[in-house]
């Protein structure tokens, strides 16, 4: 038998309502069309939301404006780039020192928003980055990669898995790996794919189980 007899037909499940965070249209709605309010916001910022690239190109020359952003609010400059999927924009605030690993609130970098919303071209430029942390988790102890597998995206995992420090194990709060997830979301593909780029099965999560528990 092949993986296929591990994958049941699919159930009514929605990998974006996962550990409650809010789902991908949400997400969406509040990030990718960011409107930003707050009187204290930088002009850099508000010209990164307008995908402004004059604006952004003379406001980079001012070196202030890297170290004096968005702190009160939250809002950071990588993150509306990614969330907006500005690809372009990203690229040039890395080039101009701005931190690949940096964090929100909720303990993402840009990479987690880039592998949840499948943006290719914005996840392309972060593991270009010699610094980047391809297996950084976030407050929840989900890494890029479980962002990807929750959200279905292929292409993403494809990315990921190429990049020579990328451990397809990791475990989750719960001590899910990637293979469980794409498991439990009966994602045949996916399941394919991460055991083919030495997914294991033998591994034990919180609640005691195997992968193949989750078939």
């Amino acid at each position: 038998k092949g993986i296929e007899a591990f994958i049941q037909p699919p159930r009514k499940r929605f990998a974006c309502f996962r550990n409650n965070e809010p789902s991908s249209k949400d997400f969406l709605r509040q990030s990718s069309k960011l409107q930003i309010e707050n009187e204290n916001c930088s002009e850099l910022l508000q010209a990164i939301n307008a995908n402004d690239f004059d604006n952004i190109t003379l406001l980079l020359q001012d070196k202030q404006n890297i170290n004096d952003l968005g702190t009160e609010t939250g809002t950071i400059p990588q993150h509306v780039a990614t969330s907006n999927n500005l690809p372009v924009i990203l690229s040039l605030l890395l080039s101009h020192g701005f931190n690949c690993n940096a964090t929100d609130r909720h303990g993402q970098s840009p990479l987690h928003i880039a592998a949840k919303m499948g943006f290719s071209d914005c996840c392309k430029i972060l593991l270009e980055s010699p610094e980047i942390n391809v297996n950084m988790k976030n407050k929840i102890n989900d890494a890029p990669i479980h962002k990807a597998v929750m959200g279905g995206h292929i292409e993403i995992c494809e990315l990921l898995l190429q990049h020579k420090h990328l451990d397809v194990n990791l475990g989750n709060k719960d001590a899910e790996t990637p293979l469980m997830i794409a498991i439990q979301d009966n994602h045949a593909e996916l399941v394919r794919l991460l055991m083919e780029n030495g997914a294991k099965w033998d591994i034990i999560d919180s609640k005691g189980y195997f992968a193949i528990h989750y078939a």
